[in-house]
C-alpha cells in the first residue's frame, strides 16, 4: 500500500467536499510524519497528535477536528485494515 492508495481513496470520504481533500490528505501526511506516529497506536497516536498541534497555538478549533477526522479516517481504513501505508508513494 502506498501514498497513492490513501490519495485515491480520499474522494469516496462521505461529506468531504472536493476543496477539502488536499487540507484532509495534509493533515495525515502531518500525522505521518509526526513523532505521535510512532510511538502509539491508534486513538493514543491521534490524541498525541491532537495535542502536539493545539500546543503550537497556531490552529482553528476547526481545524483540529478537521486533522481529528482525518486522522481517524486514515486508521480506520488503513491501519485496522492492516494495509500500512508509505508518504513515499
Amino acid at each position: 500500500m502506498n501514498w497513492d492508495a490513501v490519495k485515491r481513496a480520499v474522494p469516496e470520504v462521505e461529506g468531504l467536499k472536493p476543496n477539502q481533500r488536499p487540507y484532509f490528505l495534509g493533515w495525515i501526511r502531518r500525522f505521518l510524519e509526526s513523532p505521535a506516529s510512532g510511538k502509539s497506536e491508534g486513538s493514543s497516536a491521534r490524541d498525541l497528535f491532537i495535542e502536539a498541534l493545539s500546543a503550537e497555538g497556531k490552529w482553528e478549533g476547526w481545524q483540529l477536528r478537521q486533522a481529528e477526522a482525518a486522522v481517524r479516517w486514515w486508521q480506520s481504513t488503513f491501519v485496522t485494515a492492516g494495509k500500512g501505508v508509505s508518504v513515499e508513494g
